[in-house]
């Protein structure tokens, strides 16, 4: 990954915005918690990670939470 960030949502709108580089050390399971926290600190209904790799610009989006799920 070239360069990402993690976008909070709530209803339709993004909230909060955290750069790649605040989260990349975690593990997975350290990433799932963050996020979950974060989501419920914030009242966020959905997290949407956006990657940009290499031939990618556009970049490629990832639900990682949803209050849905």
């Amino acid at each position: 990954m070239l360069a990402g960030e993690l976008r909070f949502y709530k209803n339709g709108k993004i909230i909060k915005t955290v750069d790649s580089e605040e989260y990349e050390g975690l593990s997975t399971a350290e990433l799932k918690t963050y996020v979950e926290e974060l989501a419920n600190v914030l009242g966020a209904d959905k997290v949407v990670e956006n990657c940009i790799y290499h031939n990618h610009h556009s970049g490629i989006n990832t639900t990682v939470f949803s209050l849905e799920d």
